[in-house]
């Protein structure tokens, strides 16, 4: 079973991928690498350049230019998918748990905004 180096927030650029990206190597890398991790493959989540980013224009000497912006995504996907850093797990679980959680973030969005326009319309004396 081979492993890739996977920024989190890859995790939702991976599942969202249309075909397109900065550059033809850039997204010909990202079709290979998903194509692989749909094999069956493992993740390495780590905080820095993974594998998609050895491709990526952005890419200066291992380092991403948009370096501050990316650790934001990266920080926030471990956080809502309660994910470690440094840590291997296969790419099906990943896949599944990227989907629930959109799922679940969304049903909290609607509950939300349910209540707000509840509150709203009972305030209001309707």
């Amino acid at each position: 079973m081979s492993k890739f180096l996977i920024r989190p927030h890859h995790l939702l650029c991976m599942r969202y991928f249309q075909g397109c990206g900065y550059s033809d190597e850039f997204t010909e890398n990202m079709r290979y690498v998903i194509s692989n991790l749909k094999n069956g493959s493992e993740v390495l989540l780590t905080r820095g350049c993974d594998d998609i980013c050895r491709k990526c224009p952005n890419n200066r000497k291992n380092t991403c230019c948009d370096g501050e912006k990316v650790k934001s995504y990266d920080s926030a996907v471990i956080s809502l998918c309660n994910l470690d850093f440094d840590k291997v797990y296969e790419y099906g679980c990943l896949y599944i748990l990227i989907l629930i959680t959109k799922l679940l973030k969304g049903i909290q969005l609607i509950a939300l905004l349910t209540k707000q326009k509840s509150n709203n319309f009972y305030s209001s004396g309707l």
